[in-house]
Parts: structure tokens; C-alpha cells; sequence
């Protein structure tokens, strides 16, 4: 090969950067990605304000907002505390931006929900406020990253006063805790007994169908997860059980002439601690978010409610369920509704079927944490793993005290039944 001298005055010569130079660029520009960071937060933001400020003044009478602050802790939509002033006074609302693409059926059905359980003297949900024409929402046209427009729903609720003392993973709380959310479901459930949602409903079957529905929706979550390049520690761990949570699916279902008696009753759906709003003392002031809710039976709510409430989240213990509280909780629960004398006591079917019952429940939320990650791959893996874990152990639990569980029921609840 020969040698040329090049002509270097015309050119552009690249040198090597030292360790220390490449040191100081990578912290110029982790700077730099921090104020974008901020920027991006601070536009959102801005934009946040402005878009609820003028839902609230362009379509309520509720005065000139003042103040507005995000509530934290929910993962589907984003709530908001507001301060308006009306006429010198000074007003509390709860604020909701519903998700993404929400189904304006649920909406609907969660309002009139909460509406029905109004007009009955149920005064520990938030209802939703009626703007000017009436209408408990209103719609907005948002631009979307694509440059499209998508339709976003919002409602204003009165706000519940009380504390967010707990989450639905902090579950340790003390016993007349529970009993006032006893209490509290079994005036909600009292309510809204006799509710006619009309065309309104949520879009999904009655658990007994979700349970025939969950293996098939499952596997169309791994091969989703599989297909986006979601291969990882929840992925592995959620295809491995997949055997064993079929099998819970099949021993859940009521066969169907029981299943078609039993007492069907409008639900909130997502029965834990941290939708219940407390006083210093820790009783109950109010219960709220009823997106998830629903018309089917009974019992789902409360299998729900006792596997959300009453699974040990510590770790020598994770998964296992405190049975004797659950038996005082639904004591308490059918007591309230003997004394109210409106909807019906436990039925000796539902005491039969309480065991499938938790296993329903403890299974919707196995879909709730598989769901979550086949709609959003960049959540934490390690995150949902920790929670399916966890579920997974709560069905080993009911399922290894299977005759414990159904003994206690029955004998309980004929004890108390009126």
C-alpha cells in the first residue's frame, strides 16, 4: 500500500476524548435529560390545569377554581382534589380523568350506582354532580402523540373527608376497623338492592363465566408478552403456573342451576382498604372509585373483599388468610343486614359456595396483575411478580383449607342467620 500525504488543513480531524472528558459529557448531558425531564413535567402539568379548569368552569355552576392538587395511589385513572370559590365561599370536589379509551357504559353504571344509593340515604359514597344540563360527565377531544384526537371522560364527585390511612397491601388494620367497613358494605349492598342499571353494564361476564373465560385470556397474555419482547421474571414465573391457576379456574365455577339462585346485587368490584377513606379513630367516613363495578352475585364481592382484606402480605406468612376475621367480618356484615331488613341474609347456597367464592376473587386479581402488564409492557416485571406470587400462594392457602373454610362458613352463618 502506498503512503499519501493527506491535505489536512481542509478537514475535519476527530480526536480520542480522555477518561475524564468523557466523564464530564456524560454528566452534561445526565443534566441535560434531568431538565427535560422537568420540562416534560411541568408541560404536562400545565396542560393538566388547564384542562380541568376549564371542565369545571365551562360546564358546572361550582365557581372559579382555585386550587388543584393530584391524588396519588390509584393505577388506571388520575383523580384530582380541587378547590373552587363560589359566592365568597370556599368548595371541595373530587375531580376523576377516567383512562384511556374508557367504556362510557361502565361510566355510566358506576353513576348510576352511586346515584341509587343516594336517593336510598347512602351517604358514604361520593356521588357524582350534575353540570349545568345535568349530565353527571362530559367528554373532551384530547390530541394525541400521533396527532390524532381521542374522546377522555371526566367527572367532578363530592369529596370524601376523612384520611387515606391504608392500601390494599397495608392490610393489617384493627378489628372495629374492619367492622365499620362491615357495616359500610352492607348499607352499600342494602342501597342499592333493588338498582335497574338499564342498558348500563360493565363489560364483562359474571365471575362464573370469567372463570371458564380466564385460561383462554391468559394465554393470549403470554403469547401477547412473547410476541412485544415482555420475556422476563413475571412472564416466566405467570407461564409456569398456568397449570395449577387452569386447574383453580375449573374447582371455582358453581354449577350453573346454584349459580342462577343466587342473590345478584350491583358491586362495587373492587372491594380494599385503600377505597375506603377513615377518621382518626379509624372508623369509616366514606367508600369511593366504583369503575369496576358491576351487576352479579354477592358473594363475588365478598370473596373479593376477604382475599384483598384479610391475605398476610408478611413475608414468614405471605398468602395466608386470617379465616377467623374474615368469620367475624361477615358476621358483622350479615348482622348489619338483619337490622337493616331490606336485602337478604346469607342463603344457605351462599354459604355452601363462600370457598369458591374467595377462590374467584383471588383469581380476578390474578387477571387484574396479568392484565395490567399484557396492556403496558414497560411496567416493573418485578413489581407484578411480587404481586402474582403472592396470589398464587393465597389460592395454594384457600385450597389447602378447603374443609376448614366451608365448616367455619356454614356453622357461623347459621349461628347468625335471621
Amino acid at each position: 500500500m502506498t503512503f499519501y500525504k493527506m491535505h489536512t488543513e481542509d478537514m475535519k480531524q476527530y480526536h480520542e476524548l480522555d477518561a475524564n472528558a468523557t466523564l464530564d459529557t456524560y454528566y452534561q448531558l445526565a443534566e441535560m435529560e434531568q431538565n427535560a425531564g422537568k420540562m416534560k413535567t411541568v408541560a404536562e402539568e400545565s396542560f393538566l390545569y388547564a384542562q380541568i379548569k376549564s371542565m369545571i368552569e365551562d360546564n358546572y355552576d361550582l365557581g372559579k377554581v382555585e386550587e388543584i392538587y393530584e391524588i396519588f395511589g390509584g393505577y388506571i385513572n388520575k383523580s384530582f382534589g380541587v378547590y373552587t370559590v363560589k359566592d365568597g365561599e370556599r368548595h371541595t370536589w373530587f375531580f376523576r380523568k377516567y383512562m384511556r379509551h374508557k367504556d362510557l357504559n361502565e361510566l355510566m353504571m358506576e353513576h348510576k350506582l352511586l346515584l341509587h344509593a343516594r336517593a336510598n340515604g347512602f351517604t358514604k359514597g361520593a356521588a357524582p354532580i350534575p353540570g349545568r344540563d345535568g349530565s353527571t360527565y362530559y367528554a373532551t377531544e384530547q390530541k394525541m402523540e400521533d396527532g390524532f384526537y381521542e374522546t377522555w371522560y371526566f367527572a367532578v364527585y363530592e369529596f370524601i373527608k376523612g384520611y387515606d390511612t391504608y392500601d390494599w397491601i397495608n392490610n393489617d388494620l384493627p378489628a372495629k376497623t374492619y367492622e365499620s367497613i362491615a357495616v359500610l358494605y352492607a348499607e352499600l349492598h342494602n342501597a342499592v338492592r333493588d338498582l335497574d342499571p338499564g342498558p348500563y353494564a360493565r363489560a364483562e361476564g359474571s365471575c362464573n363465566v370469567l372463570m371458564t373465560e380466564f385460561p383462554v385470556d391468559f394465554r393470549r397474555y403470554l403469547t401477547s408478552y412473547e410476541e412485544r419482547g415482555y420475556n422476563n421474571c413475571f412472564s416466566q414465573f405467570f407461564e409456569e403456573q398456568q397449570g395449577y391457576i387452569k386447574e383453580m379456574c375449573q374447582k371455582a365455577i358453581i354449577p350453573a342451576d346454584d349459580f342462577n339462585q343466587l342473590p345478584i346485587c350491583p358491586l362495587q368490584c373492587d372491594f380494599h382498604p385503600a377505597n375506603v377513606k377513615y377518621d382518626e379513630d379509624g372508623i369509616v367516613t366514606g367508600i369511593f372509585d366504583f369503575d369496576w363495578a358491576k351487576m352479579d352475585v354477592r358473594i363475588f364481592e365478598l370473596g373479593l373483599g376477604m382475599t384483598y382484606c384479610f391475605s398476610s402480605w408478611n413475608f414468614e406468612s405471605d398468602g395466608d388468610l386470617k379465616l377467623n376475621d374474615i368469620i367475624n367480618f361477615m358476621t358483622v356484615y350479615n348482622n348489619r343486614l338483619a337490622e337493616l331488613n331490606g336485602l337478604t341474609t346469607f342463603t344457605d347456597l351462599e354459604k355452601k359456595y363462600f370457598f369458591e367464592a374467595l377462590l374467584m376473587g383471588t383469581l380476578y386479581l390474578v387477571r387484574w396483575a396479568s392484565e395490567a402488564c399484557y396492556k403496558d409492557i414497560s411496567l416493573n416485571p418485578y413489581e407484578y411478580l411480587y404481586y402474582m406470587q403472592h396470589e398464587i400462594r393465597v389460592l395454594k392457602w384457600i385450597e389447602s383449607h378447603e374443609d376448614e373454610i366451608r365448616e367455619a362458613t356454614m356453622n357461623i352463618f347459621d349461628y347468625i342467620n335471621v
